[in-house]
């Protein structure tokens, strides 16, 4: 119902706790707090991604679909836990969706507890959610591998967006899927990326 530009010099008397979003396109404002987030001074497509999030949240399935990609698709075989994350990681890297901190604290997560989540699914995923916005990498594997003490054939690596409670929703949204053995295995009869958002589609239609 209201917007506001709020010079520099005038957050220190500004009450950030009476805005439900704040944005910010100085770096040392968006390090200092973490109630705000960091766009550019000339915004593009992902900072327009991520203000529509903070403001409404996950409106239909293109949200969800919006955190997948092809460019974040892999189908082959993998000879390890860590070869597949190493894998995953390395395509968020070249799309600039992902950096050295998150992938140790990937590997920190994964040395503490297991990321299987049943129905031959892993889900590694960091620590602490730094990255600018959400994505999920998916690799699908003809032959599957052992994770921990369990098999896996298909892997998520799941990054979200960090200070902003609306993105956190991405897990209830991803437990319809994950939890689905039926919507897996059609995931896996086809294991191409058109595929993948053909059926993810169709399991969120009817939640929105």
């Amino acid at each position: 119902k209201e917007v506001k530009i709020i010079p520099k010099n005038s957050l220190s008397t500004t009450n950030v706790d009476n805005y439900n979003v704040i944005c910010t396109t100085e770096n040392d404002i968006f390090i200092n707090n973490n109630k705000i987030q960091k766009i550019s001074y000339f915004l593009n497509d992902t900072d327009i991604k991520k203000i529509e999030l903070l403001l409404e949240g996950f409106n239909g399935p293109k949200d969800i679909l919006d955190c997948f990609s092809e460019d974040l698709f892999y189908y082959g075989d993998a000879p390890s836990k860590n070869a597949v994350i190493k894998c995953l990681y390395e395509m968020a890297y070249k799309q600039g969706l992902a950096d050295e901190k998150l992938y140790h604290s990937i590997m920190n997560h994964e040395n503490v507890t297991s990321t299987y989540f049943g129905n031959y699914l892993a889900i590694p995923h960091p620590e602490i959610f730094s990255s600018e916005t959400s994505f999920i990498s998916v690799a699908i594997l003809p032959k599957p591998i052992l994770w921990d003490d369990e098999y896996v054939d298909i892997v998520f690596l799941v990054s979200i967006q960090k200070n902003n409670p609306n993105a956190f929703k991405l897990w209830f949204y991803l437990s319809f899927l994950i939890s689905n053995n039926t919507t897996l295995e059609e995931i896996k009869k086809e294991p191409t990326f058109q595929n993948l958002s053909k059926v993810i589609s169709k399991i969120y239609e009817d939640l929105f």
